[in-house]
């Protein structure tokens, strides 16, 4: 429970976690910490130590929304489902935390909207995962992303660009 020594009490009331932090797919920077013989979100070890174990398949959520508070006045236990209405009731829609990281904007995207809207179309017309993934230069498994719609369901094949 040293961790609970690393922070600084900002004026909200937030215990701001000082140790290690880690950036999530977000870009939020979450407190880490080595707990119960394990690694884990500074905030989830400041609830089990305030509150006790959490529950299979809930979250430590903030209602103050700072990454690194581990205050547990400040955290609250939530389905996946409750963490995105969270999100959502406060205005912080994931969409503002991914711009400019998807489609064609992301740092490892190897395709383009019109590349897409033409893989689409071929693949609507039955040509086989292996002869487009050969036209485009990607992997099999990248046209059945976009096929069944994990990658690029946001482009349409009918789009004009």
């Amino acid at each position: 429970m040293n961790f609970l020594k690393r922070i600084i009490v900002d004026d909200k009331g937030c215990w701001l976690y000082q140790g290690y932090r880690m950036k999530s797919k977000a870009g939020h920077k979450y407190g880490w910490v080595w707990f119960n013989k394990t690694n884990m979100g500074a905030h989830r070890a400041s609830w089990i130590v305030h509150y006790g174990d959490i529950p299979d398949k809930l979250f430590v959520c903030h209602k103050c929304d700072v990454p690194n508070c581990i205050n547990p006045d400040h955290l609250f236990l939530g389905t996946a489902k409750d963490n995105v209405q969270d999100m959502i009731s406060k205005s912080r829609n994931a969409p503002s935390a991914f711009i400019g990281r998807n489609g064609e904007k992301h740092s490892q995207a190897k395709l383009n909207i019109k590349q897409v809207i033409e893989i689409k179309e071929m693949l609507n017309n039955k040509v086989s995962f292996s002869k487009i993934a050969n036209l485009f230069n990607v992997s099999k498994s990248t046209i059945g992303a976009i096929k069944c719609g994990k990658n690029w369901s946001n482009v349409k094949e009918n789009e004009i660009v």
